[in-house]
């Protein structure tokens, strides 16, 4: 028999006989229900309602907000027109005073082979690095300078490095105490037909602070957006010689005399009333580092292919085999290549119509960073983690694949659990590294999300240094790799708050890295001589050693993707929300508007905009994660038992 219980159903809410239902609630209940809200949003939102109707019944709320935002698109109505009304009846957030409107010439989205010119806007970095500081000076602060010590720790990083050797007042302590170091993180998203063979890229650029150590949320500032396929060679310069040339005012300082076509202002126009005055109080922008993965550096940067016969931009290796200059070859009294690397003078003469941010007066090759996170992570990792476990599950462990792949798993959920690593796979299954149905047909690589994989080396290591064949130069090799890797990993976070590794410690992570790279080419040999798939050499483990060597310059903590890819994973969402109804070629303009209006309510407003409620849910969370962190230490001590799952939501706050 079942037992009754006094909860109401799911679709329903229970409410006094002589009182009705809140509408709000029971239409959120209904959102919630089709899966058009997630119950969290219902929580929040609920909350929120819960605040404002006690202020109103002390007295203290403004329901002229609440009563404008009903009345938009004829109180519902008018459908259509509900984005233009909320759009007139907000004000311009200052943000939106940094847009440039200017014609570029793209793709038509009829005709891929007719070229037209469209309207554009781009936000142009000298004028939002004002308006923070003219507007906004705590969020100045913490979002381009830093922590109070952060710039001069930066600068006093950077005597002697190939990074500033060639911005002409790098050694002038007055001209570093006022200059601030920016990063551009550059990549394309999807953001129309999801895993569609019709499936539409954005191409997406932001910039952010080497000194903030906020949120991606917090400290990204977008630059501009636009679908892939509509763009050209000429479309591409055409964009960055606008933002070469705010990037060049902002090196300076002050408000520039001349637009981006070299023309002065007219006189009495308000950009000539600005001209030659101080942008921040006397604070610079230096453009210190390009990141992003080798594809779009080939296609948007118009650097050299990683599939090309020369595959590097950083140095002059070919793809001839048995030679000096191969990239495959990774033994320093072998590979030439290593001490040929490209300066920026050398680069720069080599490629006269280079892109025009890499021709920005100090800026060059050197400037575009090796991205440890696709390079490594999602380059290197992969393939020989991949490899690791097919080995483990096909070869080395009794059981059927199957059963192997689940006892590893186990072993690594122990691991997870005694450690307390949080972002880990959820699930280990066959298909994640090969094919089940033909494993041996191609080089396993595994799947994932960077940060898994990035977090499965640890355990990896363990329970290969179990279960290798003792005796066995291979197996040995192969430990010896997994080691160095970690080695690797665990420098990262160990010196994560340094702004670029010292002489002796740039030494040593290049000299860890050289020997997993020889070690992954020797072993990757020895199984391609006997005729077996396993450990792939790629162009991104030559890539590898240029990141390595580039931490003299700026830390792999400082220049990998990560933060970047978070921040495009939010502008996906606006974009995604932009696309019905609007042109391919407007979605980068309503992208930018809303990224204004939400960037500004987001410190305007607090971190998250709600008041007493936000402050004491955030408040709650960090209780929560706090609790779940010792009891995490329970677990991992065994003084009580808990299943894998309840030990992880217990470690992930909930």
């Amino acid at each position: 028999m079942t037992a009754t219980t006094n909860r109401a159903p799911f679709c329903t809410l229970q409410v006094t006989s002589s009182q009705r239902p809140s509408a709000l609630a029971s239409h959120l209940v209904e959102q919630c229900a089709w899966g058009l809200m997630s119950p969290q949003n219902v929580q929040r939102l609920m909350a929120l309602a819960l605040e404002d109707l006690q202020a109103h019944r002390a007295g203290a709320l403004d329901i002229g907000s609440v009563e404008a935002l009903s009345a938009i698109g004829a109180s519902g109505a008018c459908v259509n027109n509900t984005y233009r009304d909320l759009q007139r009846k907000l004000s311009s957030p200052k943000l939106a005073e940094a847009s440039f409107d200017f014609m570029l010439p793209m793709k038509s989205p009829l005709c891929k082979y007719v070229v037209q010119e469209y309207p554009q806007t781009v936000l142009l970095p000298h004028v939002m690095f004002s308006i923070m500081y003219q507007h906004h000076r705590p969020q100045f602060q913490t979002k381009f300078l830093g922590h109070s010590t952060a710039l001069d720790d930066f600068w006093a990083s950077q005597v002697g490095s190939p990074l500033v050797a060639e911005f002409p007042n790098a050694t002038d302590p007055v001209w570093c105490q006022y200059s601030i170091p920016l990063a551009v993180h550059g990549d394309g998203t999807p953001v129309a037909g999801l895993g569609k063979a019709w499936g539409k890229m954005l191409d997406l650029y932001t910039m952010t602070s080497l000194l903030c150590t906020e949120l991606a949320k917090d400290s990204l500032f977008y630059l501009f957006a636009v679908y892939a396929h509509l763009m050209t060679r000429d479309s591409t310069r055409a964009v960055w010689e606008i933002l070469k040339w705010s990037f060049a005012a902002l090196a300076t300082g002050v408000w520039p005399s001349r637009d981006h076509k070299g023309e002065r202002y007219p006189k009495h126009s308000p950009n000539f009333r600005k001209a030659g005055t101080p942008l921040a109080g006397g604070y610079r922008g230096i453009l210190c580092c390009f990141s992003s993965d080798l594809d779009h550096n080939s296609k948007n940067l118009f650097l050299n292919h990683w599939a090309s016969s020369r595959p590097c931009s950083h140095c002059p290796c070919t793809n001839v085999d048995n030679d000096p200059m191969c990239w495959a070859e990774f033994r320093k009294d072998r590979a030439q290549w290593q001490g040929e690397c490209w300066s920026n003078a050398e680069w720069r003469a080599l490629h006269p119509l280079a892109h025009p941010i890499l021709c920005l007066s100090g800026i060059g090759i050197r400037h575009v960073f090796p991205d440890w996170m696709h390079t490594k992570h999602l380059g290197c990792d992969k393939v020989s983690y991949g490899s690791v476990m097919h080995l483990l599950c096909y070869e080395l462990l009794p059981g059927t694949a199957e059963e192997n792949c689940d006892q590893v798993w186990s072993e690594c959920v122990a691991f997870y659990r005694e450690h307390g690593i949080r972002d880990h796979y959820k699930r280990m299954k066959l298909s994640l590294f090969c094919k089940p149905r033909a494993p041996h047909a191609n080089f396993p690589v595994m799947r994932g999300k960077a940060i898994e994989i990035r977090n499965l080396a640890q355990p990896l290591h363990h329970i290969w240094k179990a279960r290798m064949t003792a005796g066995s130069t291979l197996h040995s090799q192969i430990e010896y790799m997994l080691r160095c890797s970690l080695q690797l990993e665990n420098m990262i976070r160990t010196h994560r708050d340094k702004y670029c590794y010292p002489p002796p410690l740039a030494a040593e992570f290049r000299s860890i890295t050289e020997k997993y790279l020889i070690l992954m080419s020797a072993i990757a040999r020895t199984y391609g001589e006997s005729g077996r798939k396993l450990f792939d050499i790629t162009t991104k483990h030559h890539i590898l050693w240029h990141a390595a060597d580039s931490s003299r310059m700026l830390s792999p903590s400082r220049t990998w993707c990560y933060k970047g890819e978070d921040g495009m994973m939010r502008v996906r969402r606006i974009a995604s929300s932009c696309l019905t109804g609007t042109k391919h070629t407007k979605v980068g303009r309503k992208v930018l508007q809303k990224w204004c209006r939400g960037f500004t309510y987001r410190f305007s407003h607090g971190v998250a905009t709600g008041g007493a409620s936000a402050s004491k849910n955030t408040e709650n969370i960090h209780i929560q994660r706090a609790k779940s962190r010792e009891r995490g230490v329970i677990v991992r001590h065994g003084t009580c038992k808990k299943t894998f799952r309840e030990s992880h939501v217990e470690m992930r706050g909930a």
